[in-house]
């Protein structure tokens, strides 16, 4: 005997599963797609007659309410005055609410003494009584006086319109409002009536239009005694052409009832009233709809408004929706909506056979092909585990803890699990994502790394070392990941690659893993979509009640090594060498200058024709000799929506490179002046730096502060004072304490020194702009000062004593060496004027 095999075959075995599991599992399928289709069908034939109720509801309330309303405001005119009615020129007011709505087809008004005033329209085909009616006649102004209580006389005046006369008749008066139920109505209620109250007769056989209608009318009430009525009568019909017109489904109808069953509308008209002499209302269960009559029985029957019953020769099922009118509406009247259950299952019933038979064929095809192609499957996947192994895979967080009995599942079991072991061994080297990377390139993970031509990319918040000390913990990661995020998307968008987020930083660097042949572009691309990106977060913050974050950027293209670094324990896929640290000093040099993308000149020769730049300055970074131009990134050229300069941007680069071009010729004022005019127009930040950087320039060439650093500059220059004097301004005077010195930013200064014993004066120098002198010089041995004057416009820098004893202080060192340039060079200047007597004392 065959010992039992420990495992089965591959095909047999899903073959046996796809048995066990896919028939279940789809006869299940099938029906509960049954079920709930048909369950949300009735669902929804519920909520459509639902939303059929409440339209007709308020579709019938808004057809009454204005006319109520109008016959309300009548009533309260006469009771204002209650003879107005009795005029015939209040007829005009009737005839204008007639006009007014077409539904209206007479309006009177009826007195407690018998008098009668109506307005009416005239249908010709129906004749009214004993008066004849001029052809071209519309409306009819119709007055019974009985106040006076001889014999009164039924008078009609046949108009056009008001003031259109075109015929008068008049007959003994047989018609008493008295008589009338508008009138007998408002008799029984007397002077306790709502006079805002309004009310509605039962349908009755308006005798002006021969068909039914309704009855509106409001009692009149003045001084505390019933003067009248008011009413108006309206046509049905406009009721059952709104239900008509109104079906949920094709076979559903919507019926308007009374409270005791009566059909006060109904889709067709004629459907509503049998055609007897006085045109009565029928019953509901009169109604020529077999579904309608066994709805009003099983509603008796049942005592429920809202049920499911069968009607008809084939027992068709249907919903009976009954509802009542709001309380606050002038009658008791009720809602009757039955709709076939078919209209809105009968075509999910189709869908489901088809689904049942179409299924089966299905299923029984699938399992034919699932043995076929099963059997063909079990020797590919044993090729197919080896290549797997081949394959990284970076769900490597557990061991593989399944078995099974099948050899080739079993097989590919293990195969994983070494591959698992090995990949986790990559994984303490370099990180998953950059494997990824590194893997769809073809370049072997392995220590090391080559020099190539990159660009880098450096980001930080602007003050968030105090934006951390007053934001709490978990709104500062949300804040911070937001950044964070946009800014990964934008450099993934244009190819880059994410080194690393240092704290709120972002470094970034483009051309490594993956060839990208524009890389410097792609990366201002990514920087100006991330600065664009954060005015749409600070949008969000702001509704937040949080305040914005700006972004800064620095970008430079250069010569590095990328690859993998680090030690055994633990590798790193980054960028090293000097062309990374000065990307990371650009993001900081946007502090100085106050612009939020710093770009290198060498990101300039690369893409500049393609961007919107703006020139800075020339710098130097620390660490490194030399300086260089660098740029604001201001827009992309041929960039989409997000990320193309404005106008405003595009004006702004313009007008900058113009005043940069004077600045690095050295023409500090004419550079100075461009860049006022340019902070005056855009309020921009680097506009007024560069105006600073121009007056430090003019006294830079002055050799005065030749040998300072930036940060001593700086100092310096904050302590000047500037004055600004016009031609022939005395600066100062022979005698004077010679306590200051003075730098020339623009203009010449002449210094004369006066020829004892004479009215004449011997000139000793001329200064101009750059240069620098003092009060105080050695003349023939001795200390001597002079006169001063401008010898045009002149603008001067100036120190006293106090001041430069404040830098002996601080900076004792530049305070020998300002002393010692000023005496240097009023030396050379009194030497070149041949002054052989004047000298200088280094010391």
């Amino acid at each position: 005997m065959n010992p039992i095999p420990s495992t089965l075959k591959l095909h047999v075995t899903i073959s046996a599963l796809f048995l066990l599991l896919i028939v279940p599992l789809f006869s299940g399928l099938i029906f509960f797609t049954y079920q709930s289709n048909i369950a949300l069908a009735k669902r929804e034939a519920a909520k459509s007659m639902d939303s059929a109720r409440d339209e007709t509801m308020s579709n019938i309330s808004g057809f009454i309410e204005p006319i109520a309303d109008a016959v309300r405001t009548t009533a309260q005119l006469g009771s204002v005055d209650p003879n107005f009615f009795r005029n015939e020129a209040s007829g005009q007011i009737l005839l204008r609410a007639i006009q007014n709505n077409r539904d209206i087809t007479s309006y009177y008004i009826g007195f407690v003494d018998g008098s009668f005033r109506q307005v009416t329209g005239i249908n010709p085909n129906v004749p009214m009584s004993e008066h004849k009616v001029p052809v071209d006649a519309k409306y009819a102004n119709r007055m019974i006086d009985r106040s006076k209580g001889s014999q009164a006389v039924d008078n009609y005046i046949f108009l056009k319109d008001w003031g259109q006369r075109i015929g008068e008749s008049s007959v003994p008066a047989k018609y008493d409002p008295r008589d009338q139920f508008f009138l007998k109505e408002a008799v029984q209620r007397g002077v306790s009536a709502d006079p805002n109250a309004v009310y509605i007769r039962d349908p009755y056989s308006i005798r002006s239009t021969g068909e039914p209608g309704l009855s509106i009318s409001s009692s009149i009430i003045s001084g505390g005694k019933l003067v009248g009525a008011a009413a108006a009568n309206v046509r049905l019909k406009r009721i059952s052409e709104f239900l008509a017109s109104k079906q949920i489904s094709p076979g559903s109808i919507t019926i308007i009832i009374d409270k005791a069953g009566n059909v006060v509308a109904h889709p067709d008209f004629a459907q509503a009233y049998r055609k007897d002499a006085v045109m009565s209302q029928k019953k509901l269960v009169e109604v020529e709809n077999p579904a309608v009559s066994t709805a009003a029985f099983e509603r008796t029957k049942r005592k429920s408004d809202n049920f499911y019953f069968s009607a008809g020769d084939n027992k068709e099922d249907f919903i009976a929706l009954f509802a009542p009118f709001p309380s606050n509406f002038n009658k008791p009247w009720e809602v009757v909506v039955i709709t076939p259950v078919k209209d809105f299952v009968g075509e999910i019933d189709d869908n489901n056979r088809k689904i049942t038979f179409f299924g089966g064929a299905v299923l029984l095809l699938v399992i034919l092909l699932t043995y076929i192609v099963s059997k063909r499957l079990s020797r590919p996947l044993e090729v197919l585990v080896e290549e797997i192994k081949q394959v990284f895979s970076f769900q490597i967080h557990s061991d593989v803890k399944l078995s099974s009995r099948v050899a080739e599942i079993s097989l590919l079991i293990d195969a994983t699990q070494k591959l698992k072991t090995a990949i986790s061994a990559f994984a303490a080297y370099v990180p998953r994502e950059l494997v990824s990377d590194l893997i769809k390139t073809g370049t072997p993970l392995a220590p090391g790394g080559q020099s190539q031509y990159l660009t880098m990319f450096f980001t930080d918040l602007k003050g968030f070392s105090s934006l951390a000390e007053v934001t709490p913990t978990r709104e500062l990661l949300e804040t911070v990941s937001a950044y964070l995020e946009l800014v990964t998307y934008a450099v993934k968008e244009e190819q880059g690659t994410i080194d690393k987020f240092i704290g709120d930083a972002v470094m970034a660097f483009w051309g490594a893993p993956v060839s990208v042949p524009d890389h410097s572009y792609r990366a201002c691309v990514a920087a100006v979509r991330s600065q664009r990106r954060m005015a749409k977060l600070n949008n969000l913050l702001a509704e937040t009640g949080k305040g914005p974050l700006t972004v800064r950027i620095g970008i430079h293209s250069d010569q590095v090594l990328v690859g993998n670094i680090g030690s055994l324990e633990r590798l790193s896929y980054t960028v090293m060498g000097d062309g990374v640290n000065i990307a990371s000093r650009l993001e900081g040099i946007n502090k100085d200058f106050g612009t939020s993308i710093c770009v290198s000149n060498a990101v300039f020769k690369e893409s500049g024709e393609r961007l919107w730049l703006r020139p800075i300055d020339m710098v130097a970074v620390k660490g490194r000799k030399g300086e260089f131009l660098i740029y604001e990134l201001l827009g992309i050229r041929d960039g989409d929506g997000e990320v193309t300069a404005t106008k405003k941007e595009q004006n702004l680069c313009v007008a900058t490179e113009i005043a940069y071009a004077s600045y690095a010729a050295g023409r500090w004022e004419e550079a100075e002046a461009l860049y006022q005019m340019i902070a005056n127009e855009h309020d921009d930040p680097l506009a007024r730096v560069m105006v600073s950087r121009c007056g430090v320039h003019a006294v830079n060439r002055a050799a005065l502060f030749d040998g300072l650093d930036g940060e001593e500059l700086e100092y310096l220059y904050s302590i000047l004072t500037r004055e600004d004097l016009p031609r022939g301004s005395l600066i100062f005077s022979e005698g004077d304490p010679g306590d200051r010195l003075f730098v020339i930013v623009k203009g010449e200064v002449s210094i004369k020194l006066k020829i004892p014993g004479t009215q004449r004066a011997r000139r000793l120098a001329t200064f101009g702009p750059g240069m620098a002198f003092g009060e105080m010089a050695l003349v023939e041995g001795k200390p001597r000062s002079a006169d001063a004057y401008a010898k045009r416009d002149v603008s001067l820098y100036s120190m006293n004593a106090a001041q430069l004893d404040e830098v002996q202080k601080k900076y004792p060192f530049i305070a020998l060496r300002i002393t010692t340039n000023i005496a240097r060079q009023l030396a050379a200047r009194l030497r070149i004027a041949g002054l052989e007597g004047v000298r200088h004392n280094e010391n």
